[in-house]
C-alpha cells in the first residue's frame, strides 16, 4: 500500500521525461533548419562567386582580344600602349582579387561567428538539460529508494 503514492509520482516523471524528449527533437529540428539555411547561403554565394568569376573572365577576354587588334593594327603604335594597358589590367585584376578576398574574409569571419553563436547555445542548451536530468535522475533513485526502504521494514 505505501508503493500507491510513489506511482502519480513515477508517471509524472515519465511525463515530463516525455517531454524533454520532445524538446530535444525540436532543438534537433531548428539545428537541422539553420544547418539547411547555412548550406543554401554557401550554394548562393558560391553560385554568385561563380557569376562573378564567369563575368569578369568575358570581361577581360574582350579586353584582351580589343587590344590584340589594336597591335597588329598598329605594331608601333601600340606597343606603348600595350604596356599601359597591362599595367591598368594588372592594377584591376589586383584590385578585383583584393575586393573578392575581403569579401571572402567578410562571409567566413560571418559565418564563423554564427556557427560559434550556435556552438554556444547548443552547449547551454546542453548543459541546462543535463543539469536537470541529473536532478530528477536523482529525485527517482530517492523515490525508489525510500520505496525500497519501506518496503523492507
Amino acid at each position: 500500500m505505501t508503493a500507491q503514492p510513489w506511482e502519480p509520482r513515477l508517471s509524472r516523471l515519465e511525463g515530463t521525461y516525455e517531454q524533454v524528449a520532445s524538446r530535444l527533437d525540436g532543438i534537433d529540428h531548428r539545428l537541422e533548419t539553420i544547418e539547411l539555411k547555412i548550406d543554401v547561403q554557401i550554394g548562393g554565394l558560391r553560385r554568385e562567386m561563380s557569376e562573378q568569376n564567369g563575368q569578369l573572365r568575358q570581361e577581360t577576354t574582350a579586353q584582351f582580344a580589343s587590344v590584340r587588334q589594336e597591335m597588329s593594327e598598329h605594331r608601333q603604335e601600340t606597343t606603348a600602349q600595350f604596356a599601359s594597358v597591362r599595367q591598368e589590367m594588372g592594377e584591376q585584376f589586383a584590385g578585383a582579387r583584393r575586393e573578392m578576398s575581403e569579401q571572402f574574409a567578410s562571409v567566413r569571419r560571418e559565418m564563423s561567428e554564427q556557427i560559434s553563436a550556435l556552438d554556444r547555445k547548443i552547449d547551454g542548451n546542453l548543459k541546462t538539460m543535463i543539469t536537470w536530468m541529473t536532478g530528477q535522475t536523482a529525485v527517482i533513485i530517492g523515490a525508489i529508494v525510500a520505496v525500497a526502504f519501506a518496503l523492507h521494514r
